[in-house]
């Protein structure tokens, strides 16, 4: 039972993830359904994110850096990345229904250890990590 009360939080904090992120896909659905303007909808989102946060600061639940030209530079391409792939997503879910992006989400993975092993020299996944991967996949599909 000592194991039960050690991982509660982890169990909590990846059943939040999951429900957080399973909502805020249909959420978003919903949200470029009816309002087809992914580029507002994400920058409304962005836009929150960020207003959450200095009020965080603001209130001192968290510590907020100051923003600095030469971390912000460095940050840069990261950060255009990451709005890409948001942006990617978001129109995907524009102009395809939610289970074929939580198929596509599923495989992701799966792909992503493959190209690993292909273009970067990496190892494959293990047998247990290979057979979660397939079972995710499969899961998703079917």
């Amino acid at each position: 039972m000592a194991w039960c009360q050690r991982d509660a939080p982890n169990v909590f904090a990846i059943l939040g993830y999951a429900t957080c992120s399973s909502l805020m896909l249909v959420v978003n659905k919903l949200a470029v359904h009816l309002l087809p303007a992914p580029s507002f909808v994400l920058l409304m989102q962005f836009f929150t994110s960020c207003f959450a946060v200095k009020l965080c600061g603001i209130c001192g639940c968290i510590v907020v850096d100051q923003l600095e030209w030469r971390k912000l530079r460095a940050f840069l391409p990261i950060s255009a990345a990451f709005l890409a792939c948001v942006f990617a997503n978001i129109k995907a879910l524009q102009f395809g229904n939610v289970e074929t992006f939580i198929v596509f989400r599923a495989s992701t993975p799966l792909f992503i250890s493959l190209a690993d092993f292909c273009f970067l020299g990496r190892e494959l996944p293990g047998v247990r990590s290979a057979v979660c991967l397939v079972a995710l996949l499969a899961a998703s599909v079917g």
